[in-house]
């Protein structure tokens, strides 16, 4: 952000590299989440129950519209990938990019220290186990698994489950 103080103004640039600056710092504050292709449309990833009792349950987001004030709840697992129907248009792509922006995180990536998960990764046939490694150790917490070790957010696995400790019932 600059300003031109030694010439006493604001140039244009100024002014709206201020409005954004506030307007990002605005919307961290509160929670929510703009589209930076339209910055109309404002996610907010956390709906409350007004919103599931107008939407239907298992919101996972609301988009609104600044503009006109149309609001529109979003399920994820709803969506199918296809093109958008006209009237959800701009909501259902400000929806997708906020999930392109912020995956789901996977559970063995909060894997601790000496774990036991069973997981399956591409290029490996069935599940395997693998221990959580010590960075004091390894330098990084990584899975180990008989010769091989590798990072536990490695995009490569595709589904996993802790096998020990086992969870208190």
């Amino acid at each position: 952000m600059l300003f031109d103080h030694a010439n006493g103004y604001l140039s244009p640039w100024s002014v709206m590299d201020a409005e954004e600056f506030f307007q990002a710092k605005r919307d961290k504050e509160l929670g929510r989440w703009r589209y930076p292709l339209d910055p109309d449309y404002v996610v907010y990833p956390n709906p409350d129950e007004a919103f599931e009792r107008m939407f239907g349950p298992n919101l996972d987001l609301v988009v609104l519209r600044e503009s006109d004030g149309m609001t529109k709840g979003y399920v994820r697992a709803e969506d199918q990938g296809g093109p958008p129907l006209d009237h959800r248009f701009g909501h259902i792509l400000a929806a997708r990019a906020f999930f392109e922006a912020h995956p789901e995180r996977k559970p063995w990536e909060d894997a601790e220290i000496g774990e036991v998960w069973l997981l399956t990764k591409d290029g490996t046939e069935g599940e395997f186990a693998a221990v959580v490694s010590d960075p004091a150790v390894t330098v990084t917490k990584n899975f180990d698994a008989a010769a091989i070790a590798f990072a536990i957010d490695d995009s490569q696995i595709r589904s996993g489950r802790r096998i020990w400790p086992e969870e208190a019932s």
